[in-house]
């Protein structure tokens, strides 16, 4: 194999799966990488809201996220922890309008959440019909090829005609040179 197919780690048939194996598997691994840090991330953050109520000291989001070491915007991208740190001043302060409408906002973001993950399961879900369509009609045309190549033409196959017969009214149209035909729907024979 010459330096150049390695590099690109096509072979010299031009097949390029070696390449494309291993940049799916960086890929994955980048995003199992990302999911890993976010799920630290929000960890970090329901630990200082989780303390935030120990504590009975009501935190503002800036001091939420200084404490968490994340991203000043990291609540404004996460409605559902926003709210529920919401919940937690309302909690604190005694305050029921605004625990009725930290409720309703966290109540909100749940749905958001549980909508976002429908959306991505049905992707997933879509992606994998299509796949087993692609199989299944693959599997069709080599099944038909098959048949095609295993089956001796005949001519009463291609041209049906129908002739009167005792048994059932119809038959199919059967070569002359037979001696006694056939009735193929009742599977007597008879004198043509």
């Amino acid at each position: 194999m010459s330096p150049d197919h390695r590099s690109t780690g096509m072979t010299p048939e031009g097949s390029g799966s070696g390449r494309a194996a291993v940049l799916d598997a960086g890929r994955q691994a980048a995003a199992a990488r990302r999911r890993s840090d976010s799920e630290r991330c929000r960890r970090r953050v329901l630990d200082v809201i989780t303390g935030m109520r120990r504590t009975r000291t009501p935190l503002s989001d800036a001091e939420i996220t200084r404490r968490a070491a994340v991203n000043p915007q990291y609540l404004q991208r996460h409605r559902d922890l926003k709210a529920e740190a919401e919940a937690v001043r309302a909690h604190l302060a005694n305050d029921r309008p605004r625990a009725a409408t930290a409720e309703a906002a966290r109540h909100d973001a749940a749905l958001t959440v549980e909508n976002r993950m429908l959306l991505e399961q049905n992707a997933a879900l879509r992606h994998d019909l299509d796949a087993a369509r692609a199989e299944l009609r693959a599997l069709r045309v080599r099944d038909l090829a098959a048949g095609a190549r295993a089956s001796t033409p005949q001519p009463w196959t291609r041209t049906p005609r129908l002739k009167n017969c005792a048994g059932s009214g119809t038959r199919p149209w059967q070569p002359p040179d037979e001696r006694r035909p056939i009735c193929w729907p009742c599977a007597t024979s008879f004198n043509a």
